[in-house]
């Protein structure tokens, strides 16, 4: 409230160091509702709610959920997709599935770096693509990304730190939605984090 209601009364350290705040609690916030989940999980106790969803929506919605992230550390958001995407799957379960993956790109993208998050449309799959020009990963770290018992977090390029959770409730999420995930690196370009999921209803190209 402070940081959009106040733009123009508060000068420029008092609005990075408000953005700060607003960041590190809306990242607090994702770290509970990850163990939130994971604890679901284990215990067997999380419902799939397959329904239609627009993942054009879903997209915009985490994306603001992550803005003042995105905005702390002057990073380009590029996205890639038809204008519409309809698809039977559980909207909450795919939500977390992109807000951890963009999540983690932010962590390991420097500052003023770029993410592209792409979305491809096929007869019966969608395939989406959030790649970071940030920190590269050797195979033996790609994989065990996924991996509880050997997932520990790393601090990102602004010192960031995370649960190490994140990562492998997008896999455990994708699985249970039908589909499949994993990550590819190039040494100089960074790192995308690939997932798919089945039954496409109505892609409708923009």
């Amino acid at each position: 409230m402070l940081l959009e209601n106040n733009k123009n009364d508060i000068g420029i350290d008092t609005n990075q160091y408000l953005s700060l705040i607003n960041s590190s609690a809306k990242n607090t916030l994702t770290l509970l509702d990850n163990l939130l989940n994971w604890t679901q999980v284990q215990t067997g106790d999380i419902e799939i709610k397959s329904e239609q969803t627009s993942l054009s929506s879903v997209l915009e919605e985490v994306l603001a959920i992550l803005h003042p992230s995105i905005v702390l550390k002057n990073i380009t958001i590029n996205t890639h997709s038809p204008k519409e995407i309809i698809i039977f799957t559980d909207e909450r379960l795919v939500k977390t599935i992109l807000r951890n993956l963009i999540s983690n790109a932010i962590k390991f993208t420097n500052q003023r770096g770029a993410i592209d998050v792409s979305i491809i449309a096929a007869s019966n799959q969608i395939e989406v693509t959030v790649s970071d020009n940030g920190v590269e990963m050797n195979q033996k770290t790609l994989d065990k990304l996924f991996e509880i018992s050997t997932n520990a977090t790393t601090p990102g390029t602004s010192n960031e730190r995370g649960s190490g959770l994140g990562l492998v409730l997008c896999k455990e999420f994708t699985e249970k939605l039908g589909g499949k995930i994993w990550a590819e690196s190039e040494e100089g370009k960074g790192s995308d984090f690939k997932f798919i999921l089945p039954n496409v209803l109505s892609p409708q190209a923009g």
